[in-house]
């Protein structure tokens, strides 16, 4: 998963740029960037190292 982006964005503290890409991120993770949105079977499809990275560079970043 790319992460770099987001951890820039968020350590220059750009919120809705780095939610945006956040987003952007999930749905690449479960092959739905064309349709914008997740499915409730979607979820399931994400892992638990992706989410959890994801949530630690927000925490980091954010002060919790």
């Amino acid at each position: 998963m790319k992460l770099e982006k987001l951890k820039a964005l968020l350590e220059l503290g750009k919120w809705q740029d780095a939610d945006r890409k956040t987003t952007e991120i999930i749905l690449e993770a479960v092959n739905r960037t064309k349709e914008g949105w997740l499915r409730v079977e979607d979820i399931d499809r994400l892992t638990g190292d992706d989410l959890g990275a994801i949530d630690r560079l927000w925490r980091k970043y954010s002060n919790n």
